[in-house]
């Protein structure tokens, strides 16, 4: 089953670490959190010129420079041998893990 939405936490808004972050970091971490590629793992492609590609004024480095942030903060874990990417607290925060067809999904995902 493909993930046609995705779950975000209004409360982001009150974490400091995200509030420390500028834009373009908060803009990458809410792209990878709606990814298409984004499996019920929490893992997602890692491509920078495609992700760029999705907004008018972005180039792969700004990506990169964004993905900077959000590794140091420890939002994400990005192994660009494999390109791919981790959100590091989606499984917990996504709420997956309630239902039990759902936690099946992640299961099988891992696999």
């Amino acid at each position: 089953m493909a993930r046609d939405h995705a779950r975000i936490r209004l409360d982001i808004w009150a974490d400091e670490d995200w509030r420390d972050l500028p834009a373009l970091p908060q803009w990458l971490y809410l792209y990878l959190l709606t990814a298409p590629t984004l499996n019920f793992c929490g893992v997602t492609d890692w491509r920078p010129a495609r992700i760029a590609a999705l907004a008018a004024d972005l180039t792969a480095g700004d990506v990169e420079y964004a993905a900077g942030w959000l590794e140091v903060g420890e939002f994400v874990v990005i192994d660009r041998d494999t390109e791919e990417a981790l959100i590091r607290s989606w499984v917990k925060h996504d709420g997956i893990l309630t239902s039990p067809n759902m936690a099946k999904a992640l299961a099988k995902s891992h696999g």
